[in-house]
């Protein structure tokens, strides 16, 4: 009947409903099939029905369903449960229900009526439920109880009256509380005595990679029982099946915003990693991006959340906000692209900079002159720490990249803007950023900016580490030229491995300092340099420089013989970084876009997979 209503009922000029058809079909169609199209068309007008039934639900016409269901006694199912408690939310058809005998227990979706009660945190319904015997020990097929929906989906505020009756009901009723819903009711005091008696439940789940008591926490936005199961030792980056944070779940979480941010300054003052790539590749700002508020997101960005990292399908946080859910989804892009300033003359001479408008920037400064000193709002939210509270001269570099163009007369600009008083941290840091960025040199000024500003008495050491750092040769030469004395990050970037090892004899450097003179000396494979920092203390297999062990760093920057090196000393092929979740034959192809290396890397880690196997074998044998 449903295949020839399609070729007939939707093409007459007045198209059929297949009921419609199938009652034409059984007056008009032939004898021979007559009886089949009757059984047919009986189901369809149960159907009909069941259609009915459910507009009198969602309706609130609770006589037409006593009608219907008096009419159609095999419509009295436990199919009616979701449209009546999930959807409807209604009590007295819920009522109606069950004074006819409908099993409170039993339902069509997975979760049963009690389960949806509580999840839509519908007291009254609950109440009644429970007074009809609905079991409060009851699992549902995705293994939950009653209980274990109160606030883990749609978390509430903690003195939320509704959700209050609902746990009253179910322990009332005998529904047995564990960590889990304690720590959702954020009572400190039960917790506190619950981990007193037993410690090890804090991190209860920890094991088996489902969730832990933080993850809860953290998903239904409680700041108190988060600071307990820290103070008691919880894993502040544990890993649940799908390789999410206990951060991650704080902010892709529903629950009340400044629970959450309060949540997430504890895991991040407890150490939390703010930039680990998580399910799909995600990292929790691009979750905060989608959730919000935007003080979530400035909150992050404040503390070093990368902008530039993508998930797994090249989405930026950027994105993420551009599908925000979100009030002030727009507030929240802005911070993703455009640097806060709110002085309004600042952001006159920020734009009059970059247009080149020389007679403007003069104009602005005379008129205003404390432009020379101040500084943008902007706290590290659109460019990360590097960028904190920029100074005015701090946008001449365009680093970072705001227009990725500089005007002809960028160095006039600058020189009018330190000679109106700009202080030299200021001249320090703009030394930093325009020796570190690749704007000044993509417009071939480079050579003529970092020479202005070392006139200006810049700092040149500041200098020549940011064009190490990032790679920058020509400004690295240049600050040579000019006069900078390497440090240990140069030296050990320049491979000058007498010099390093006559710092190291004379001063008692920091484990980072000596780390970010390994990255250094790693990213132009300086294998002998390498060498002295890794026997000054820094270990071989440890993530440094925020993530990824020196193998990582030298797959990625495409040194084969410094890997070899490296491999031969035990470095540790197997080893997957805490951020993109990638061993150093990842880093390899992925990151540097070396595919032979990576090959190489992938031989060498097999190898060494089959050496371990035969060594286990010939131990057993």
């Amino acid at each position: 009947v449903r295949a020839t209503w399609r070729s007939f009922g939707e093409t007459q000029s007045k198209p059929m409903t297949p009921l419609e058809y199938a009652e034409h079909a059984a007056k008009t169609g032939d004898p021979q099939w007559r009886k089949k199209i009757a059984e047919e068309l009986a189901i369809l007008r149960d159907l009909d029905k069941g259609g009915q039934i459910r507009e009198a639900i969602l309706s609130g016409n609770i006589s037409r369903v006593g009608e219907l269901l008096d009419a159609h006694p095999n419509l009295f199912t436990p199919a009616l449960w979701p449209e009546v408690i999930f959807q409807a939310k209604s009590l007295p058809i819920t009522k109606l229900l069950l004074e006819r005998g409908l099993n409170p227990d039993e339902c069509s979706a997975p979760r049963k009526p009690l389960h949806l009660a509580v999840y839509q945190c519908l007291p009254d319904i609950v109440e009644l439920l429970v007074a009809h015997g609905a079991d409060v020990h009851l699992r549902n097929p995705l293994g939950e109880r009653p209980l274990d929906l109160l606030d883990s989906y749609e978390p509430r505020l903690v003195s939320d009256p509704d959700a209050r009756r609902i746990r009253k009901a179910l322990c009332d009723a005998g529904a047995e509380e564990d960590i889990f819903s304690i720590v959702r009711e954020g009572d400190g005091n039960r917790l506190r005595k619950m981990l007193d008696e037993n410690p090890e439940l804090v991190n209860s789940g920890l094991s088996d990679k489902t969730l832990t008591p933080l993850f809860t926490a953290a998903r239904s936005g409680r700041p108190e029982s988060a600071r307990i199961l820290l103070e008691y030792g919880a894993a502040v980056d544990a890993l649940n099946n799908m390789i999410n944070t206990p951060l991650w779940f704080a902010c892709q979480s529903p629950a009340n915003s400044s629970d959450r941010i309060a949540v997430a300054k504890l895991l991040l003052e407890h150490g939390a990693d703010i930039n680990r790539r998580c399910e799909d590749g995600s990292t929790a700002l691009c979750f905060a991006a989608w959730r919000g508020p935007a003080a979530m997101v400035e909150f992050l960005l404040s503390q070093g959340a990368r902008n530039w990292i993508e998930d797994d399908e090249k989405k930026l946080p950027l994105d993420y906000a551009k599908r925000s859910v979100s009030p002030d989804k727009d507030e929240i892009i802005k911070l993703f692209t455009e640097v806060r300033i709110l002085d309004p003359n600042f952001r006159d001479a920020v734009a009059a900079m970059s247009a080149g408008d020389m007679d403007a920037i003069k104009r602005i400064l005379k008129k205003h002159a404390y432009l020379a000193q101040a500084q943008a709002e902007e706290k590290g939210e659109y460019a990360g720490n590097y960028f904190y509270r920029p100074y005015l001269l701090e946008f001449v570099p365009e680093n970072p990249i705001r227009t990725r163009k500089l005007p002809a007369n960028i160095c006039e600009i600058a020189q009018a803007i330190i000679d109106a008083g700009s202080p030299m941290e200021a001249i320090n840091k703009t030394l930093g950023l325009a020796a570190s960025g690749c704007v000044p040199r993509e417009c071939g000024m480079e050579t003529e900016l970092l020479e202005l500003l070392v006139k200006n008495g810049a700092n040149l050491l500041d200098g020549l580490n940011g064009a190490i750092i990032h790679g920058e040769k020509e400004a690295t030469e240049t600050m040579l030229r000019l006069g900078a004395a390497p440090g240990l990050l140069a030296a050990a970037g320049l491979g000058l491995t007498e010099k390093v090892q006559e710092l190291l004899r004379k001063e008692d450097f920091s484990l980072k300092d000596k780390e970010s003179a390994l990255h250094a000396a790693i990213r132009y494979g300086r294998q002998e340099t390498v060498e002295i920092l890794l026997k000054s203390g820094v270990e071989l297999n440890r993530e440094f420089v925020d993530f990824g062990t020196p193998l990582h760093h030298a797959a990625f920057f495409g040194h084969r013989s410094l890997c070899e090196w490296l491999i031969g000393q035990g470095a540790d092929l197997s080893i997957v970084d805490a951020q993109w979740n990638g061993t150093p034959e990842g880093w390899a192809l992925y990151g540097g876009g070396h595919k032979e290396l990576a090959e190489w890397l992938k031989k060498q880690s097999e190898e060494k997979s089959n050496l371990k196997l035969n060594d286990k074998i010939d131990s057993k044998s």
